[in-house]
């Protein structure tokens, strides 16, 4: 019985988990910001979407569930990109220089000094 109800609150969890995380690492303070937190949590959230996505694609009249599964898959492949972002600029080398050239080639300002600076 556990083993039927698992992936009904893998679903349930990694959705829950997945807005609150996505919410923190995009609005949260800049400074609060963990790479390390930010690629592990993607990855297991990754992991087990997919493995949710798959139980229910395979299972005859669980449409709606399989939509959900399906549209949270979505949301997190398309936060995919940023991972790496996140690592990246929140590096202990990233200097001022760093940030300089950020803002010369996206063409506003990007500092984290900024004030309500986030991801």
């Amino acid at each position: 019985m556990l083993r039927d109800f698992n992936p009904y609150y893998n679903l349930w969890k990694t959705t829950n988990q997945w807005y609150e995380l996505e919410d923190k690492w995009k609005n949260g303070d800049w400074e609060d910001l963990s790479p390390n937190e930010v690629e592990e949590e993607f990855e297991n959230s990754l992991k087990v979407i997919n493995q949710v996505f798959r139980f229910f694609r395979d299972r005859e009249g669980l449409k709606d569930i399989f939509k959900i599964a399906e549209d949270m898959k979505g949301k997190i492949d398309e936060f995919k990109p940023i991972v790496p972002l996140a690592v990246y600029l929140r590096k202990d080398g990233m200097a001022t220089r760093h940030w300089d050239e950020i803002t010369e080639k996206v063409g506003f300002e990007v500092n984290p000094n900024i004030e309500g600076f986030n991801l």
